[in-house]
């Protein structure tokens, strides 16, 4: 109902889904009931079932979000990996591909993208900021690479490029 869709096998399985804009091959691919969505580019948002409230623009971006909500995914692979994450931002090339955290905040390239990052209320900003972050929670990195090293601190504040790089 009142839903917007084009490409090839875009939302092909949307049954009872409401208010989506779908622009892509395959994007919102698995899409059954999920409403109030935004996919954007081949493969966006592809696997999500049922929630609402997402955005995914660019390649792969959202890809693997099955049942997470109001999160935002902009840029190539951005979320990528994320399944059940909610009110999280990835914004930038494979910014938080990896990640499988909910309520986190990513700007610029590779940002969070550590392959088991767990880690939650966290916000990075700057190529790099946070890429190797595992499981802290409540850091912040303003800056290139600042952050960069940290795995499992939490409550951490770094500023400027390249700072907290060795933490």
């Amino acid at each position: 109902q009142n839903n917007t869709v084009m490409g090839k096998s875009a939302a092909t399985t949307l049954t009872s889904g409401h208010e989506n804009a779908v622009f892509g091959q395959e994007a919102f691919g698995s899409a059954t009931s999920a409403y109030q969505s935004v996919a954007v580019g081949a493969l966006a948002l592809n696997d999500v079932t049922t929630p609402g409230g997402n955005i995914g623009i660019g390649y792969k971006a959202g890809e693997k979000i099955t049942t997470g909500s109001n999160n935002i995914a902009i840029g190539f692979e951005s979320f990528a990996s994320h399944t059940t994450t909610s009110t999280s931002v990835a914004i930038g090339y494979r910014s938080q591909k990896f990640a499988t955290n909910t309520s986190n905040v990513s700007v610029g390239g590779h940002t969070m993208e550590s392959a088991s990052c767990t880690g939650q209320m966290n916000t990075a900003v700057g190529t790099q900021a946070m890429a190797s972050l595992t499981t802290g929670s409540f850091n912040a990195a303003f800056g290139r690479r600042s952050g960069f090293a940290i795995t499992t601190g939490g409550t951490n504040s770094f500023f400027g490029n390249g700072s907290g790089q060795a933490v």
